[in-house]
């Protein structure tokens, strides 16, 4: 998937994000995902907020999902990692 299909994919999913306001951005896939990143004082968005919150990131900005199992439990197709040079310019369309 291009970058510009991970940014609609995930703005279609109706999943809330979670944001550290700097670079930080998860997307939350259920209950416990969501009650953990209000545990640790993560802002939360709806889903639609996604490109903004990626054009008000920092230049170290990348979209995961939220991992509550380990470092396996982040992975997911539609994560957008910090070395995909066009997030800015895929969130800009």
């Amino acid at each position: 998937m291009t970058t510009a299909e991970k940014i609609r994919a995930i703005e279609k999913s109706g999943w809330l994000l979670a944001y550290d306001g700097c670079h930080k951005i998860y997307f939350l896939q259920d209950g416990a995902r969501i009650a953990q990143a209000e545990e640790y004082g993560y802002d939360l968005f709806g889903a639609e907020k996604l490109r903004d919150l990626i054009l008000g990131s920092c230049p170290l900005v990348f979209v995961s999902r939220w991992g509550l199992l380990g470092n396996e439990d982040f992975m997911h197709p539609w994560n957008i990692s910090q070395s995909e040079q066009d997030i800015f310019e895929a969130a800009k369309q």
